[in-house]
């Protein structure tokens, strides 16, 4: 044993990614932190990146007109968001963010 923590295993859906391919991911991003409570992905945008989430927690949410929040799940690092929808600009997914993504975490 090395003493170096164990690498995280990405699942996307039922694909687990192997190993080293969230660190080579990582190293092609620019990294940017968020506050708690700033909102990262905001539900109706037309999506212009994928988001990796190194660090913390997240919340998915869907935002109503009446103020009403409805948290669809909690992520937590390692995590992928945002795909789906970028991947419309390659004919395939939603042509815009369906829910919100807000930090949980500084």
């Amino acid at each position: 044993m090395t003493g170096e923590a164990p690498r995280a295993r990405i699942t996307l859906g039922t694909y687990v990614a192997p190993d080293g391919l969230w660190e080579r991911m990582a190293e092609l991003c620019t990294v940017k932190k968020y506050e708690k409570d700033q909102i990262i992905q905001l539900q109706g945008e037309k999506p212009k990146i994928i988001y990796l989430q190194l660090e913390g927690k997240c919340k998915a949410t869907n935002f109503f007109e009446n103020g009403e929040e409805h948290i669809i799940f909690i992520s937590k690092a390692p995590y992928m968001f945002g795909e789906i929808s970028y991947l419309k600009q390659a004919g395939f997914g939603r042509e815009q963010y369906n829910s919100s993504f807000v930090a949980m975490e500084d």
